[in-house]
């Protein structure tokens, strides 16, 4: 699903276009289909696919296991209700992605918001870390993103129109019109500075407090005279 999670995007969003650009995905998807189908044993036929290749044969069907029709997760064979899996493995391969396309688009729509909601802010950022990614899936503040503002249905509105804004564009192969929108940011109201707590005491200057008493000041002497304990300074002579 991981694989097929761009063309599944790209169509659901694009109104059934995509690009190139996934083909890388495609072989992916395919490639570890195949392995699952013909050469792990996790497919409703018992071939190896690496041993035909070596004995040059091509083709076959697979026959039906007694007891079940065989196969692992999304490689077993569909319930009631649903049409039989095919037998040839090439038609196996393409059935079995088919299905997989599927729930990939039902799981895209499922989330259409956060998709959309992480779309904005790649397009916002121009880029996203891990716990940026998960803010705005949790519509809380990250480390460098405020995925908070994807919480307001309005912005998501406009996000939507946004979005139709910009599939029009794709499909007339033009620029679009109006620029992302930008999300109404109120301001926290923080404290200006640490409130210190504690008593004020008046000092002289020179390391002792002041006392005051009745409206008058009593100065302290220094603490220290380097002139000694009579209080005048020594005669040069």
């Amino acid at each position: 699903m991981v694989s097929l999670a761009s063309l599944a995007g790209e169509r659901m969003f694009f109104a059934q276009d995509n690009s190139s650009g996934v083909s890388g995905d495609l072989f992916s998807a395919t490639y570890l289909t195949a392995l699952m189908e013909a050469h792990w044993g996790m497919g409703r036929g018992v071939t190896s696919m690496p041993a035909l290749q070596e004995l040059e044969i091509m083709g076959g069907r697979s026959l039906p296991k007694p007891g079940g029709a065989g196969g692992i997760g999304f490689t077993r064979a569909p319930g009631g209700g649903q049409p039989p899996a095919p037998d040839v493995l090439g038609e196996r391969i393409e059935y079995n992605l088919v299905r997989l396309l599927e729930a990939t688009e039902d799981l895209l729509k499922e989330h259409r918001r956060e998709v959309l909601c992480l779309a904005h802010a790649l397009e916002t950022h121009k880029t996203l870390n891990g716990e940026d990614v998960i803010a705005v899936l949790e519509h809380r503040q990250g480390p460098l993103v405020d995925g908070s503002v994807y919480a307001s249905e309005e912005f998501y509105a406009e996000i939507e129109e946004y979005h139709l804004e910009a599939t029009r564009a794709h499909r007339e192969h033009s620029h679009v019109a109006r620029e992302p929108p930008v999300p109404l940011l109120l301001p926290r109201l923080e404290p200006a500075a640490a409130v210190i707590r504690g008593a004020v005491v008046t000092g002289n200057g020179h390391g002792s407090a002041l006392s005051a008493a009745a409206g008058s000041v009593v100065a302290a002497g220094p603490d220290f005279v380097p002139w000694g304990e009579g209080g005048q300074a020594p005669s040069p002579w």
